[in-house]
């Protein structure tokens, strides 16, 4: 075979020598792209993998986000006029249980043959006093004020129960079939 290698002329056998090169570089490239095919391959396997475990935790995250509750703050800080006729209608009975010391002295006039004469009555008595007495309240009390607010009221909004929990569950669904199209 060699021989008719030597029986070629010059000029063809760069040509040949070319074309060898050529297909050497070519072999070259085509395995360098298969390489970077393979490499390219992987790495976008890789995130697939990546991106559909990270849709499943999202999915999840938003299913416990429905159980979560929003709080909020809300300050009042307000003078708040305040107006009322208060009806009072009530029956009371009282209980009275005393004694009442009596220390008096009365002059009593006597007439008499000799003149009119004053007699003093002393009077030293305790009367004790044991009733109940029956007091019936009818009235109306008029109240016209301000009231100054300074408060903070805690809102809690259970996510679950606004229409937010609805959209949720659409995010979540699309994310877990995003999960299985991955």
């Amino acid at each position: 075979m060699r021989e008719g290698y030597d029986q070629i002329d010059a000029d063809t056998r760069r040509m040949i020598w070319r074309h060898q090169r050529a297909i050497v570089v070519l072999l070259v490239l085509v395995v360098l792209s298969l390489s970077m095919n393979i490499w390219a391959f992987m790495v976008i396997t890789r995130a697939r993998l990546f991106a559909r475990e990270q849709a499943v935790k999202l999915a999840e995250q938003v299913e416990q986000s429905k159980s979560e509750v929003i709080v909020v703050e809300i300050p009042v800080q307000q003078t708040v006029p305040v107006r009322a006729a208060i009806p009072i209608q009530e029956d009371l009975l009282i209980p009275i249980d005393i004694v009442v010391p009596i220390e008096e002295q009365f002059d009593i006039p006597l007439e008499t043959p000799f003149g009119l004469y004053s007699i003093p009555v002393p009077i030293n008595a305790t009367v004790p006093v044991s009733t109940t007495v029956p007091v019936r309240i009818q009235q109306t009390v008029e109240v016209s004020t301000t009231v100054d607010l300074d408060l903070t009221f805690p809102v809690r909004i259970p996510i679950g129960n606004t229409d937010l929990a609805g959209y949720l569950e659409k995010v979540r669904l699309e994310l877990l079939r995003l999960g299985r199209e991955l």
